[in-house]
């Protein structure tokens, strides 16, 4: 118990929240944390002897008053009984053999029993003795001081006022009220009711002396005095049975160990203070011993373990810990931790700037050549749309005259100039019609306007392919089987206008996917949500 006990108390030194401490009347258990212990102190408790002296007093009491009747009634008959002395006598010294054999018994159980005077309740274990054997309260001390003292646990006192048991833990404090085993009131009374029975006892034996002349008259009164021995031999058998109860609940002093290495883990054997101490001082100094250049890290017990430091780092006794070569990575450097002071001359390639890294002023202003200029903000290389020295790599035709006439930028943008007007406009268009139910009320209605103009522009399902006609079909003309579409990513998207009395929270999305709330219903039955398509 001590072993266990202690192991469970160094292993957890870094834990220090006791929680409860209670008695139930047999066991007193200490509680920290998702950890309990209990120890079984009813040896301590003596109410099975009192109760049975209790017995034995109210038995003699029954006895005395007995002989106090038989003594009034053998007053006339004392004359008679002379001839009975001797077997009185003969009763009498066989009580005495009886009484002496008691005597013995009790004597030799008191010498064979663990004397009360090698109880120690000293929480240090000072005495270190190979005699003395500490209290479940001295064990617990020394225990709970030794494992606060290695491990920094905060323990702080254990104090006893007589009734309640108190352990203290920095600012926690439990208490259990061990009351009930304090027997003295029943140890008086059995004292006061002994002092009684020497007064009766001596009482009696005055009476005996004087019915001595009278013994001849109390033939009449055998048969009671054999009912009296029947009740003595009773008595005698209850005082037997005492003492065998007692020899069997003793603690054998074959189970004292004095081994302080609490090896044999003995649910029997109880341990000396000597013991407990060496294994106590034995585990708190292996607590404190760590190998060179190791530190303590957390197993997956929960156990503080030694180990020493590997990978890309390591650690020396002093605390110093170096870093394995080209163990530092891309991931392990802060931001701007790299600074030019810490990059080769000569060594930044393309691939290593990032897209817009380069700035204007990063760029060099003869960069520019015949027919191109330099922005000053953005460094960007821009053309001289005004001059007519930019050629083109390959001379085309823009007129539709058959001949690659256009050689310059410039001829190019002379011809072109006069349709992009129109080319603008034709950026701009209105999706097919579509309808929207506004008979009730929603909120966070959803509508895709692209995927309405796909199914009325390039239908492939009934019922846009029921309702979709085109011009000249089997003729020499025929229209397209579809309108050509852009992607839903070739698209700005726009709602110029909605009635308000019947749409709110209106937005679209960059795919075409528009949400609305139905707020009320349209009085003519028709509203309108004008939207428009741009291509991008």
């Amino acid at each position: 118990a001590v072993k266990t006990y202690v192991d469970t108390q160094v292993a957890a030194a870094a834990d220090d929240d006791i929680t409860d401490v209670s008695f139930d009347g047999t066991d007193l258990t200490v509680e920290e944390g998702t950890t309990s212990f209990s120890a079984d102190i009813s040896a301590l408790d003596d109410s099975a002897g009192v109760a049975a002296n209790a017995a034995n007093i109210t038995t003699n009491a029954g006895n005395i008053a007995t002989n106090t009747t038989n003594i009034a009634t053998n007053t006339g008959n004392i004359t008679t009984n002379t001839g009975n002395i001797t077997t009185n006598a003969g009763n009498i010294a066989t009580n005495t053999t009886n009484i002496t054999a008691n005597a013995n018994d009790i004597t030799n159980l008191q010498n064979d029993k663990e004397d009360t005077a090698n109880k120690s309740n000293d929480g240090t274990l000072a005495g270190n003795s190979a005699t003395d054997f500490p209290t479940e309260q001295a064990v617990k001390t020394y225990v709970d001081t030794q494992v606060a003292a290695a491990a920094d646990d905060d323990i702080t006192d254990v104090t006893f006022d007589g009734t309640d048991l108190t352990v203290e833990e920095g600012t926690t404090s439990f208490s259990a009220d061990i009351s009930a085993l304090d027997d003295s009131a029943g140890v008086a009374a059995n004292a006061a009711n002994i002092t009684t029975n020497a007064g009766n006892i001596a009482t009696n034996t005055t009476n005996i002396a004087t019915n001595t002349g009278n013994i001849t008259t109390n033939t009449g009164n055998i048969t009671t005095n054999a009912g009296n021995i029947a009740t003595n031999t009773t008595n005698i058998t209850a005082n037997t049975n005492d003492i065998t109860d007692l020899q069997n609940d003793k603690e054998d002093t074959a189970n004292k160990s004095n081994d302080g290495t609490l090896a044999g883990n003995s649910a029997t054997d109880f341990p000396t203070e000597q013991a407990v101490k060496t294994y106590v001082d034995n585990q708190v100094a292996a607590s404190n011993t760590l190998n060179d250049g190791q530190i303590f890290v957390g197993n997956a017990s929960n156990v503080a373990t030694g180990v020493t430091a590997s990978g890309d780092a390591t650690i020396s006794n002093t605390g110093v810990i170096d870093l394995t070569a080209d163990a530092v990575e891309t991931d392990e450097i802060e931001d701007g931790a790299v600074t030019s002071d810490k990059i080769l001359d000569g060594t930044v390639a393309t691939a290593d700037l990032e897209d817009d890294s380069v700035t204007a002023t990063k760029i060099n202003a003869d960069v520019a050549g015949a027919g191109l200029t330099q922005n000053g903000t953005t460094g960007a290389l821009e053309v001289d749309a005004t001059s007519s020295q930019i050629d083109l790599d390959t001379p085309i035709d823009i007129d539709g005259d058959g001949t690659d006439d256009y050689t310059t930028v410039e001829q190019v943008l002379q011809d072109v100039a006069p349709v992009i007007p129109a080319i603008k406009a034709a950026r701009v268009f209105y999706p097919p019609s579509i309808a929207i139910d506004a008979s009730s009320n929603v909120t966070g209605a959803t509508k895709n306007l692209y995927q309405e103009y796909v199914n009325q522009y390039a239908p492939t399902a009934s019922p846009f392919t029921d309702t979709f006609v085109r011009s000249d079909v089997g003729g020499a003309d025929e229209a397209p089987a579809a309108i050509p579409t852009y992607a839903a990513d070739e698209l700005y998207y726009y709602i110029t206008f909605y009635d308000d009395t019947v749409f709110d929270n209106v937005s679209i999305s960059a795919t075409g996917v528009m949400t609305y709330d139905i707020i009320a219903q349209p009085s003519d039955y028709n509203s309108l949500i004008n939207v428009v398509f741009v291509v991008k």
